[in-house]
């Protein structure tokens, strides 16, 4: 369990909460998939290579940063979920209104 524990711990560690560092092209290929990444255009043109560099951080700060990307998500969920209700309710009014036409000009 404890092995575990570890993996996943460097794993999150690699692809969550890491530092960045620019690299040159040639250093870049050098990298593994899982320790870069580029930021610029799919031509290859403008494009910055950067290094992934995990945090050396405790286990205590990192409970604290996961506490904060969980209220960050949930804040995301949030806006969207208000997003969705204004929606439906926007739909709801356009169909209570065109029902109410619908049965006003069958009754005339």
């Amino acid at each position: 369990m404890d092995n575990d524990v570890k993996v996943y711990k460097e794993n999150l560690m690699k692809n969550i909460f890491y530092t960045e560092e620019e690299v040159s092209k040639e250093e870049y290929k050098k990298l593994d998939k899982d320790e870069r990444y580029t930021l610029g255009s799919d031509l290859g043109e403008g494009e910055k290579y950067y290094k992934k560099i995990p945090l050396n951080i405790d286990d205590s700060e990192l409970a604290l940063l996961i506490q904060l990307k969980i209220y960050e998500r949930l804040e995301q969920i949030d806006n969207k979920q208000s997003t969705i209700k204004n929606i439906m309710v926007f739909w709801l009014i356009i169909t209570i209104i065109g029902l109410s036409i619908g049965v006003i000009l069958i009754n005339n």
